[in-house]
C-alpha cells in the first residue's frame, strides 16, 4: 500500500461537493473515497467508511478541513452496503444523520449474520470454491475482521430506481445498479452530471463482482447489465468509491464490459482443459501480478470473482452446471 493511502485527503470535486479520501489500514485497496454535498446549513454523504476510532477521526479531521462537523450531517446515501462504506452508519445516525440504502443489500443474508454464524457459511464457501486448507484461517479471519466493522442495522429510509432526493441545489437520482452487491445504486446528481458509482465502476481499474458467503444469483450477468445503464444519462465526472474521479464514463463502460467477457472466455477455457474448482481457475488466470505475489485476501477476491463467472457461465450452458456455486456448494444449514 502506497504510502499516501494511509494519509487522509479531502479536494473539492465541484461546487459544493467534496471528496473525503478515508485510510483503511489493512485494507488491499488502502482507502474509500466518500462524498460531501453541503449546503450553507448542512452535509449529505454519500458513503461513511469503516467504524474504527481512526476513522471516526479522519472524518471530523476532513470534516474540519471544510469547516464542518459530523453533527452538521442530514443524511448518509449508501452506494452498498460492504463494511467499508456502510460502517460508520450507525454511529452517524446516533448524531442525527438519517440512513438511506437500498433495500436489496440491507436484507441480503450475510448483513445479518452474526460472528459465529459468518464463519460457518464461510467454512462453506472456502470447501466449496477450493481454497487450500492451510490458507483458510487467515482467509476468514481476514473476512471476519470486515465483517465485525460493517454496520447491520436497518436504514431510515430505503431507495429505490424512482428514488430522487433534494439537499439544497443538489439533486440526487437513484440508479439501481446490482452486480457489485445483489442491489448496488449509483447516485446521479442531475443539474451538474455528477455520478457517483460507489464500487460499481472505476477509472482505473476492472473491478467486478463475486459469488461468496451466501451470496445468491447471477451477479455477473446482473452487472453487464447495470453499467450500461450509465451511460444513458448525461455524465459530466464519475466519482467512484476508490481511487480518482474521471470523465469518459462510456469508453469505461465498454473496456469494462470487455475485460469481463475476455475473462470469461478464459474461465471457461480452463474449465475445458480440466479446472475444477473456482480456486484452481483462479490461480492459473494471466495477470499483471504473479498468483504467489497476490495476498491472500487478494487471492479471495479473485476465486469469488471466478465464482461469479462461473454462475454466468452455467446459466448460459458454457460450462456444466454443477460448477454453479448455488448448485452443489452452500448449505444454508446453521452452524452446529
Amino acid at each position: 500500500m502506497p504510502a499516501s493511502a494511509e494519509i487522509p485527503r479531502v479536494d473539492e470535486v465541484a461546487a459544493g461537493v467534496h471528496r473525503l479520501s478515508l485510510p483503511l489500514r489493512g485494507h488491499s485497496i488502502g482507502h474509500v473515497n466518500i462524498y460531501a454535498l453541503e449546503t450553507a446549513s448542512e452535509v449529505v454523504l454519500i458513503d461513511c467508511g469503516w467504524s474504527t476510532l481512526q476513522t471516526r477521526r479522519h472524518l471530523a479531521l476532513l470534516l474540519r478541513r471544510i469547516g464542518r462537523r459530523t453533527n452538521d450531517i442530514r443524511m448518509v446515501l449508501l452506494t452498498h452496503c460492504h463494511s467499508d462504506h456502510a460502517g460508520m452508519a450507525g454511529w452517524l445516525r446516533k448524531k442525527g444523520a438519517a440512513v438511506g440504502a437500498h433495500r436489496g443489500d440491507t436484507a441480503n443474508a450475510e448483513h445479518h449474520l452474526d460472528a459465529r454464524e459468518f464463519v460457518h457459511q464461510t467454512a462453506r464457501w472456502h470447501a466449496w470454491a477450493g481454497v487450500p486448507e492451510g490458507l483458510r484461517a487467515e482467509a476468514t479471519r481476514y473476512a471476519l475482521h470486515q465483517h465485525d466493522l460493517g454496520w447491520r442495522d436497518r436504514p431510515d429510509f430505503e431507495l429505490n430506481e424512482s428514488s430522487v432526493l433534494t439537499h439544497g441545489t443538489f439533486r440526487l437520482q437513484t440508479i439501481a445498479v446490482p452486480g457489485h452487491t445483489s442491489d448496488s445504486v449509483a447516485f446521479l446528481e442531475t443539474s451538474t452530471g455528477l455520478l457517483f458509482t460507489g464500487d460499481t465502476l472505476f477509472g482505473q481499474s476492472n473491478f467486478g463482482p463475486s459469488l461468496r458467503t451466501l451470496h445468491h444469483g447471477d451477479p455477473m450477468s446482473d452487472y453487464l447489465v447495470s453499467i450500461e445503464k450509465l451511460t444513458v444519462a448525461h455524465v459530466t465526472r464519475v466519482l467512484p468509491g476508490h481511487n480518482s474521479p474521471f470523465t469518459d464514463v462510456r469508453s469505461r463502460v465498454a473496456a469494462n464490459r470487455a475485460h469481463h467477457l475476455r475473462r470469461a472466455d478464459i474461465v471457461a477455457g480452463l474449465v475445458a482443459h480440466g479446472s475444477s474448482t473456482a480456486w484452481s481457475i483462479a490461480e492459473r488466470i494471466p495477470r499483471r501480478r504473479s498468483w504467489s505475489r497476490l495476498s491472500v485476501p487478494q487471492r479471495i477476491a479473485a476465486t469469488a470473482e471466478v465464482s461469479a463467472h462461473l454462475a454466468r457461465l452455467a446459466s448460459l450452458g458454457h460450462v456444466p452446471a454443477e460448477l454453479a456455486p448455488m448448485t452443489n456448494a452452500i448449505d444454508p444449514s446453521p452452524a452446529p
